[in-house]
C-alpha cells in the first residue's frame, strides 16, 4: 500500500512535474496534486486520515480561480494556518531561492514544517522521500492502513474512490476497539452502504444491468452467479442480515438491532465487517479482470438474452381462494398460485415484495414460474 501524499503546486499537472510523480512512485509514495491552497484544503478537509504526509511549494496558488504568475507565499502560510491542529508531517519542496537559500520567516518561524528541499537537488529529493516515509509510519493511523491494505485498495479512484475511505477507516476502528461493545444501526448501515456503493459502480462498468442499481437484493443475487460458492453464501447471507438491522418491521426474519441490543457484544458486528472486507478483495479483483465498459456491455447484452430468469418488484393481490396476482412496478402482471404463497411466512395481500420468476413462451404466450419471494 502506498502512502498518500497531498502535494499542492502550481505546476503539479505540467509535464515537466511527471518526474516527481514517477520518482516517488518508485519508493512507494503516490503524489495527488493540487495547483491551489484552495481546492487541496477542500479536499484534506474531506478525508484527513486518508493522507501521510502534506508537501507544499513555497509559492503556488491561493485560489481555484488565480492563474498564471498569480503565485504567493500567501497560499502556503494559509495552508499551514488551516492545518495547524492536524497532526499530519508536512514538507517544503521549492525552487524558490527566497525559500530554500535564505531564512525565510515562514519558514523559520514554523514548527509544523519537517523539513524544506529543494527541486534542483537530487540528494534532497531522495532524502525528501526517506523523510517522508519515516515521518508517515509514526502515525497512529498509518499503521491501521497497513495492517488491512488489500482492504484500503478499493479507495482508489479506479474503484470506489477516497470519498470511500473516511467510512472504511471508521469500520476498521471499530474493528480495533477490542472487547467494547459501541456499534449502533448507523454503524451496520455503513457496511450496507459499501455493498450499495458496490452495486453502483458495477452498473457503471457494465457488469451488472442498469435496472438493479437501486435494487439491492437482486443486485446482490445477479453478482452472486460470478463468486465462488463460498462467497456467494457469505455474500447473501451478510446482505439479508444488514437489511434486517436497518428495519424495525414486526416481520423482520432475524431482528438483528434487538439481538445485538440485548447482548451488548460486538462480534457480530465484526464478524459482518470481515465478511464485507472479503467481498470488497474480490470486488476490487474482478474489476480488474474487467475494466473495459464497452466489452462489458457486450458480454451483459449476451447473458440477459441467454436468462430465462428475472426479478420483479411489486405487490401481491388477492384474485379468489387458490390464486393471487402479482403487479410488477413496471406494469408487469401475473399470477401465483396460493399454495406456493403459503410456503412463504408472513407474505399477505398488499406487501411489498421481490419475485423471481423463470420466463417461458408457451404457444405464444409467456408463462412465469416462481422460484422465489422475499418480503422487500
Amino acid at each position: 500500500m502506498k502512502y498518500k501524499v497531498l502535494w499542492m503546486d502550481d505546476k503539479c499537472n505540467e509535464s515537466s512535474y511527471l518526474n516527481y510523480i514517477m520518482r516517488a512512485g518508485k519508493v512507494g509514495i503516490e503524489l495527488i496534486g493540487f495547483e491551489n491552497a484552495e481546492d487541496g484544503l477542500e479536499n484534506f478537509k474531506l478525508n484527513p486520515s486518508f493522507y501521510d504526509a502534506i508537501l507544499l511549494d513555497g509559492l503556488f496558488y491561493l485560489n481555484n480561480s488565480d492563474k498564471g504568475d498569480n503565485v504567493s507565499e500567501t497560499a502556503l502560510q494559509t495552508v499551514l494556518s488551516a492545518l495547524y491542529n492536524y497532526p499530519i508531517p508536512k514538507f517544503v519542496l521549492s525552487g524558490q531561492t527566497s525559500f530554500t537559500d535564505t531564512k525565510n520567516p515562514v519558514i523559520v518561524n514554523n514548527t509544523q514544517i519537517v523539513g524544506l528541499y529543494k527541486k534542483s537537488n537530487e540528494d534532497d529529493l531522495n532524502r525528501l522521500w526517506e523523510d517522508i516515509i519515516e515521518e508517515a509510519k509514526k502515525l497512529p493511523d498509518l499503521k491501521l492502513k497497513h495492517k488491512y491494505p488489500r482492504v484500503f485498495k478499493i479507495t482508489d479512484e479506479k474503484y470506489l474512490g477516497s470519498k470511500s475511505f473516511g467510512s472504511l477507516f471508521d469500520l476498521v476502528k471499530l474493528l480495533e476497539q477490542n472487547d467494547e461493545y459501541t456499534q449502533t444501526k448507523d454503524d451496520f448501515i455503513k457496511i450496507r452502504k459499501f455493498i450499495e456503493n458496490v452495486v453502483e459502480n458495477l452498473c457503471d462498468l457494465n457488469l451488472i444491468p442498469d435496472d438493479l442499481s437501486d435494487k439491492l437484493n437482486p443486485a446482490v443475487k445477479y453478482i452472486s452467479k460470478y463468486l465462488h460458492p463460498t462467497l456467494s453464501k457469505i455474500v447473501c447471507d451478510l446482505n439479508e442480515l444488514l437489511q434486517d438491522s436497518s428495519h424495525n418491521k414486526k416481520t423482520l426474519k432475524y431482528k438483528v438491532d434487538e439481538y445485538t441490543n440485548e447482548r451488548k457484544s460486538p462480534y457480530i458486528f465484526k464478524s459482518l465487517v470481515f465478511q464485507l472486507f472479503e467481498f470488497l478483495i474480490w470486488y476490487k479483483d474482478f474489476v480488474d479482470e474487467h475494466p473495459n465498459p464497452i466489452k462489458n456491455r457486450d458480454l451483459l447484452i449476451a447473458d440477459q438474452e441467454s436468462s430465462n430468469q428475472k426479478t420483479f418488484y411489486g405487490k401481491l393481490k388477492t384474485i379468489n381462494e387458490d390464486w393471487n396476482k402479482f403487479i410488477s412496478i413496471e406494469g408487469i402482471d401475473f399470477d401465483i398460485p396460493k399454495f406456493v404463497i403459503d410456503k412463504y411466512t408472513g407474505i399477505d395481500i398488499d406487501f411489498e415484495l421481490e419475485v423471481t420468476v423463470e420466463i417461458t413462451d408457451v404457444k405464444g404466450r409467456k408463462n412465469y414460474k416462481t422460484l422465489n419471494i422475499e418480503i422487500v
